[in-house]
């Protein structure tokens, strides 16, 4: 019984270490999407250079 009982602390006192913030991460470092815009298309030729260039900025700026 009294070896049942040491177990138990020890697992309680584990837990409580355990459950900790060591998955944190800083309000600062998070990304939130403050708005979203959909933009008619001018011409669909217009449009497709503008994407391609979007595209092409996003790929180079990428950190992937």
């Amino acid at each position: 019984m009294n070896k049942r009982i040491v177990s138990l602390c020890l697992f309680v006192t584990l837990l409580t270490l355990v459950a900790g913030c060591w998955d944190q991460v800083q309000i600062e470092e998070r990304g939130f999407v403050v708005g979203v815009t959909i933009d008619v298309p001018r011409s669909s030729e217009t449009e497709k250079k503008r994407i391609k260039r979007l595209l092409t900025s996003l790929r180079a700026s990428s950190v992937f």
